[in-house]
């Protein structure tokens, strides 16, 4: 039997502010197990990123559930459940200046649970490399990154906690084709290391990317 990481139920999201508006995510319902590959799919404005904005609760739902291993994510636990659970944003904001204060900050994250896996320096290096941010210097500020730049730090710095789930909004997109194939092998063998604990929920418009590593679309409609 699969091991269910993320069970959502229900879900409804509607914009405030907007009076009369309509909702844009009705009725969601989407199961995510230890190994799978899940791409939410639809034309623009049917919720795909506010799907995973949602999940993470950065977006209040009017009604429904999100769950994890269970449990309903809420205040009591929501701290928690984003340890095992990163959104890796389209467009990275730094929590640090630098890129290496950016880094050292995941690292001190990760030692805050003990037992918890996490990186070193020198992996974070290796995982860059792999990107082909081998020269990148470390003490740019993180805001004077190009855009695919950011992605790529901002994505080793969610790897650097080794979250069980990651919900990866359009990861590739402003990289040339060679770059974003580096960035897809890195999460796909990521993925591929620990397929009992891990999944991905992954928000694309290559459907390059989603043919070459297979997995499921999850159809998303405008309501």
């Amino acid at each position: 039997m699969s091991d269910t990481l993320i069970d959502i139920r229900d879900l409804v999201w509607t914009p405030t502010g907007t009076p009369g508006a309509e909702p844009i995510l009705e009725d969601i319902s989407l199961t995510l197990n230890a190994g799978e590959l899940v791409w939410p799919v639809g034309p623009s404005g049917s919720g795909k990123s506010t799907l995973l904005r949602c999940i993470v609760g950065l977006e209040e739902i009017q009604a429904g559930e999100v769950r994890w291993r269970g449990d309903t994510v809420g205040p009591p636990n929501i701290r928690a459940f984003r340890r095992h659970v990163h959104y890796v944003q389209q467009d990275p904001s730094p929590v640090e200046e630098s890129v290496a204060d950016n880094l050292a900050f995941a690292r001190r994250m990760a030692h805050q649970d003990p037992g918890a896996d996490s990186l070193d320096a020198d992996t974070q290096r290796d995982l860059l490399a792999r990107m082909e941010l081998a020269d990148l210097d470390w003490e740019r500020p993180f805001e004077q990154l190009s855009g695919g730049e950011r992605k790529r730090v901002a994505l080793v710095r969610s790897l650097t906690l080794q979250p069980d789930v990651l919900l990866l909004d359009e990861p590739t997109s402003s990289l040339d084709e060679d770059s974003a194939d580096h960035v897809v092998d890195l999460l796909y063998d990521y993925l591929q290391e620990q397929l009992d604990r891990r999944a991905l929920l992954w928000v694309t418009h290559s459907s390059r990317h989603r043919r070459r590593l297979g997995g499921r679309e999850f159809p998303l409609n405008t309501a």
